[in-house]
């Protein structure tokens, strides 16, 4: 698809898209990224970012510069090999899990009483590859973690 001048595209729920193979993306000018939640990137092989002049990063005061000429760490406090932990990145949210949220918002009272459980999403949304069961995931939970823009939300 070719698009003379500009697009664009709102989407007022959810977007989730699944590749079966590679995703390539190529911008000949800026690209730009505004998370209002988190943004968590979970990779299983390398991560390389290269840049012809710096990477950047920056939190509050405190801030990384990685240039040719040498790398610069500014910050109130900096701790080399102590304090702090790594934070844990954002859950990708599966189609299957978002589509047992769906068929839950659209029964009506007595549909739910023919479930044999309606508080969890059953095991047939959670497997994604389909060769071992799933556990199954509280709805309630699930709905609390979307509305915090949390990966997980504590039960009850």
């Amino acid at each position: 698809v070719t698009v003379e001048g500009k697009q664009e595209q709102s989407t007022t729920g959810d977007h989730i898209s699944r590749v079966g193979g590679t995703h390539s993306l190529e911008v000949k000018g800026d690209l730009a990224r505004k998370v209002s939640g988190a943004l968590g990137i979970k990779v299983d092989g390398d991560i390389v970012l290269e840049s012809s002049s710096q990477i950047s990063l920056k939190v509050g005061a405190s801030f990384v510069v990685i240039q040719a000429g040498g790398v610069d760490i500014v910050g109130p406090k900096i701790n080399l090999n102590g304090g702090g932990s790594a934070g844990t990145p954002v859950s990708v949210m599966q189609p299957g899990v978002l589509k047992a949220l769906e068929d839950d918002n659209n029964n009506t009272e007595s549909d739910n009483n023919t479930e044999p459980d309606n508080n969890t999403i059953p095991e047939q949304y959670n497997n994604e590859d389909g060769d071992a069961p799933a556990k199954s995931v509280c709805k309630e939970c699930l709905k609390k973690a979307q509305e915090a823009a949390a990966a997980f939300a504590p039960r009850g």
